[in-house]
C-alpha cells in the first residue's frame, strides 16, 4: 500500500515505540497494524513548549472548561503539521480531544481544497454540557463541524453511540460502534500467584477518587495498590495502601509491570461517577484478560450490559456506598476456590470472544483499504 495515513495522538506512543520493553497495542488504534500491512504512516503527538503551556493555562483551559469541549489548538498548530495533514490521503484522530483541537487545521485544509479523509474515535464527548445556552449551541456547532468533515466516526461506547444517533441524526450514516478492545497477545493471565491485594488503576475525571479514599480508610486490614497521578503521597498515609504515581503518558511503572500487578491482585476496583462515558473500560478489560475479577460502579455509560452479568463475569455496585462496596469485596474474597476460578474463567472467556483487538484491526483495515482505493 502507498496510501499516506497520518495518526494524531496526545502523548505516550513514541516513548513506547522507542523502548525495548513490549507494550500493548490497543491505545494505538490500528497504527501498528496498518504499518505492518505496508501503509505509509505518519505519527504526530501533541507537543508542549513553554509558550504552548502558557496558552493552555491562560486561554485554552478556560475556554475548554466553559465549553466542556477540549480545544488545545496550540498542541498541534504548526506549519509542519498543516503540511503533513494536507499531504495525507487519510488522517486518524485517536480521540475527540485530538479531533476538536485540530479544527483550525481542518478549516485551513478546506480553504485550500486539500482536505484528506478523516476518521475520529469518540469516547466521552457528550459527558458534560456547558452551563449557558449560547455555549451549548456553540459546542454543538463545533461538534457538528467535526462530524460534517469526518468520513468515519467511531464510538467506543454503546450508550454514547446511541446518544449521538438521537441528537446528531444528520450524521448518523457516518456513525459506527467499535467496542474498545484489548491486545490479548499482551494482556494474559500468566502463572503468577494471587496475593491478598486490591488494585485501582486510573486517572480520568469519571473515577470517584473521593470515594476511593474513603474505601481504603474503611478497610484498614486490606492491602490496596493505587496506580494514579490523581493523588499525592500525602493522600494515602495509611499503612494498608501503596500509591504508585503514573499515567499512560507518564508511566510510573512499565506496561509489563502493570500486567504483573493485574495478575497478582485478587480484585481490581473501578469506582465511578455516573456518566454516559464508558469510563474504566480499558482497565476492566485488561484486568479480566489477566485473570483478575473486576468490581465496577453500575453507570449509564457502561459499555456492554448485555454480555457482562453481575456475579457471573463481573461484579457491579449500584451506588458508591461504603457498606455496599465492602460487602461486595468480602463476598468475592470469601468465594470458594472453585467459584473464584469460575469467575475468572467467565471473565477471560468474554473478553476473548467479544473484545479481541485482532477483530478490531481486521475490521478497521478493511474500511481503510476500501476508502483508500
Amino acid at each position: 500500500m502507498n496510501s499516506k495515513i497520518t495518526y494524531f495522538f496526545l502523548s505516550g506512543r513514541i516513548d513506547r515505540i522507542n523502548q525495548f520493553d513490549s507494550y500493548p497495542e490497543e491505545m494505538f488504534y490500528g497504527f501498528n497494524y496498518l504499518k505492518s500491512n505496508k501503509f505509509d504512516i505518519n505519527l504526530i503527538e501533541a507537543k508542549k513548549t513553554k509558550f504552548r503551556n502558557f496558552l493552555q493555562l491562560n486561554i485554552e483551559d478556560k475556554v475548554s472548561y466553559h465549553l466542556q469541549l477540549p480545544l488545545f489548538f496550540s498542541y498541534y498548530f504548526s506549519l509542519r503539521n498543516i503540511y503533513l495533514f494536507i499531504k495525507s490521503k487519510h488522517v486518524v484522530f485517536t480521540n475527540h480531544r485530538v479531533g476538536s483541537s485540530l479544527l483550525p487545521i481542518i478549516f485551513i485544509s478546506k480553504l485550500i481544497l486539500k482536505k484528506p479523509k478523516i476518521s475520529v474515535f469518540i469516547m466521552g464527548l457528550f459527558k458534560k454540557s456547558p452551563k449557558y445556552k449560547i455555549l451549548v449551541l456553540f459546542k454543538k456547532f463545533l461538534v457538528a463541524y467535526l462530524f460534517n468533515n469526518s468520513e468515519n466516526i467511531y464510538f467506543l461506547g454503546l450508550e454514547e453511540f446511541n446518544f449521538a444517533k438521537n441528537n446528531y441524526k444528520k450524521f448518523s450514516d457516518k456513525f459506527k460502534y467499535y467496542p474498545f478492545s484489548v491486545d490479548l497477545n499482551f494482556w494474559s493471565s500468566g502463572n503468577s500467584s494471587k496475593k491478598d491485594l486490591i488494585l485501582f488503576v486510573g486517572n480520568d475525571g469519571n473515577r470517584d477518587y473521593k470515594f476511593l479514599k474513603e474505601l481504603v480508610s474503611n478497610m484498614p486490614n486490606q492491602q490496596f495498590i493505587i496506580l494514579s497521578n490523581h493523588f499525592d503521597k500525602k493522600d494515602f498515609k495509611m499503612p494498608n495502601c501503596q500509591l504508585i504515581q503514573g499515567s499512560f503518558s507518564k508511566q510510573g511503572i512499565s506496561d509489563t509491570e502493570l500486567r504483573e500487578l493485574y495478575r497478582q491482585s485478587l480484585i481490581t476496583i473501578i469506582p465511578l461517577k455516573d456518566s454516559i462515558q464508558p469510563s474504566g473500560q480499558s482497565v476492566a478489560l485488561q484486568s479480566l484478560a489477566c485473570g483478575t475479577p473486576v468490581v465496577i460502579s453500575d453507570t449509564i455509560g457502561f459499555w456492554d450490559k448485555e454480555n457482562f452479568i453481575h456475579e457471573k463475569n463481573i461484579y457491579f455496585t449500584k451506588e458508591n456506598n461504603i457498606n455496599n462496596w465492602i460487602n461486595t469485596l468480602l463476598e468475592i474474597k470469601n468465594l470458594s476456590k472453585r467459584n473464584y476460578e469460575n469467575l475468572i474463567k467467565n471473565g477471560t472467556t468474554l473478553v476473548t470472544s467479544k473484545y479481541n483487538l485482532e477483530d478490531f484491526h481486521e475490521k478497521f483495515l478493511k474500511e481503510i483499504i476500501e476508502q483508500s482505493e
